[in-house]
């Protein structure tokens, strides 16, 4: 009888162990192996232990720590989700967390110096350095750190990132950046990727397949030969025009509209085109954007495309413009001839390689100054007029009142001395309008148009002024 009650409390205390929950079931586990390890590349299973060269299928554990050489490059493979961490040079890094809820896997790295790129599969994986975190769920991220400068950059080739730290959050998507510049300051907006941010992923991440990747523009392109581009006015007058390529795919492009008595090379002289492409220094001279007092630092990522042209009659658009002896009947049909340029010129910019074609947008001179609002119809963004003064034979409050209906912010700028441009300021208004007047600067008789630019006369500020529009008009750039 003893023996029976034994036997049922055995079978009665068996049951229970195994309704326990948990009871010995193995859990699922995430493990973090080196599947690629190219040069030097150490690693240590904690902050005590000594480091060693690593090897392949070598499993590191939560807390241990990595780092790569100058040249050391490597690839940690997280299983069972198959997401993708690897190591750049001169890389040092702590795995903090490996974990995984509820089939979402929750990744986090300590990033002491130099660059990693993720391709995660699933869950979240979180990159954290003494200025800040970056995070993303699904897809591609690159962090890099260095603590020397203290600069943290952060790129999102796809999917949704996050950069952020106690002063502020920046939310990314595909195709964007942002960095934090110095201990406590907040994350910077969000900005295209450079080319040269493309071209990272490109060297060191070959599971970025090249739908994600713009093809690299060559270098041969910069400023030196510009894309020279015949096109024709509705008349059928035809203009010549060059291409100054961003070095950022789908670019916004400016057109660049010159006043009477120069030319398209004028801009170029005046430095605007090759400031406003922000090319990074290929050709080892110093271009005359860099050395100018006018224009202030290009912000990093910022690049525009630019399209100069001759108007009919100056440059390489032929005829010549003659006005002596012109009657009044003449000269009222090279006007016409100008406004129909305008219009041709915004037509063809957003048909060229590389650029956005719904963000375009004009800066003139002068005449330039009417035709940027005059022909800034549809696919325009905005207009920097620069000296106008009804040139075209439209009157310039009402270019300015229709372009403003749609929502499009002109801004006219004008010196003191200028009363004639002045005038046509004045006398517009709306709700996207800023006239700006200078009142230093310009010489004794005050700049006009394009002389707004040349540093003999330029005022203080008109080139912070211009990056100011460009922000106004462009805002995904910022």
């Amino acid at each position: 009888m003893k023996t029976r009650s034994y036997v049922v409390i055995l079978l009665i205390l068996l049951a229970a162990c195994q309704a326990a929950p948990g009871g010995t079931e193995e859990q699922p586990h995430r493990t973090a192996t080196f599947q690629e390890i190219i040069n030097d590349v150490q690693s240590r299973q904690s902050e005590d232990a000594d480091y060693a060269p690593a090897v392949l299928e070598q499993t590191l554990p939560v807390g241990g720590q990595a780092q790569t050489g100058e040249t050391g490059r490597a690839r940690l493979d997280l299983m069972p989700d198959a997401t993708l961490v690897r190591l750049g040079p001169s890389t040092q890094f702590t795995l903090s967390e490996l974990f995984l809820d509820d089939d979402e896997p929750l990744t986090r790295l300590e990033l002491v110096a130099g660059q990693v790129w993720v391709i995660l599969t699933g869950g979240e994986l979180q990159v954290d350095t003494d200025l800040g975190s970056a995070s993303v769920r699904g897809s591609y991220m690159s962090v890099s750190y260095d603590p020397q400068a203290m600069v943290m950059t952060v790129t999102c080739l796809e999917g949704e990132c996050y950069l952020a730290n106690d002063a502020g959050t920046t939310p990314l998507t595909g195709g964007q950046s942002s960095e934090i510049t110095a201990a406590g300051q907040p994350p910077s907006d969000a900005r295209p990727m450079t080319g040269e941010e493309y071209d990272q992923w490109r060297e060191n991440c070959p599971e970025a397949g090249e739908d994600l990747l713009p093809p690299p523009i060559p270098t041969a392109s910069l400023v030196d030969e510009p894309a020279r581009v015949e096109f024709q006015a509705s008349d059928g007058q035809t203009l010549v025009g060059y291409f100054h390529p961003s070095h950022l795919p789908d670019a916004p492009v400016v057109v660049l509209m010159h006043m009477v008595g120069y030319t398209q090379q004028d801009w170029v002289s005046l430095g605007l085109v090759d400031w406003l492409q922000n090319w990074p220094s290929l050709q080892g001279g110093a271009s005359h954007a860099a050395v100018s007092s006018i224009y202030p630092p290009m912000p990093t990522g910022l690049s525009f495309a630019v399209l100069t042209f001759d108007y009919r009659g100056f440059g390489e658009s032929a005829p010549p413009f003659l006005p002596d002896n012109l009657t009044s009947s003449q000269m009222g049909t090279w006007i016409e001839g100008w406004l129909l340029d305008s219009a041709a010129a915004y037509e063809i910019a957003a048909t060229m390689p590389g650029v956005d074609p719904e963000r375009v947008a004009g800066i003139g001179a002068s005449i330039g100054a009417d035709g940027v609002v005059d022909a800034c119809g549809a696919g325009c963004l905005g207009a920097l007029s620069l000296s106008p003064g009804s040139y075209l034979n439209v009157p310039y409050p009402g270019a300015v009142a229709q372009v403003d209906a749609a929502g499009k912010p002109v801004w006219c700028v004008a010196h003191i001395l200028d009363s004639y441009s002045v005038s046509a300021c004045d006398a517009s208004i709306g709700t996207y309008f800023r006239p700006v007047i200078f009142t230093e600067g310009g010489g004794q008789r005050g700049a006009h148009g394009m002389t707004f630019l040349d540093p003999a006369t330029a005022p203080p500020g008109i080139g912070q002024l211009i990056l100011d529009w460009l922000l106004v008009i462009f805002p995904s750039t910022r």
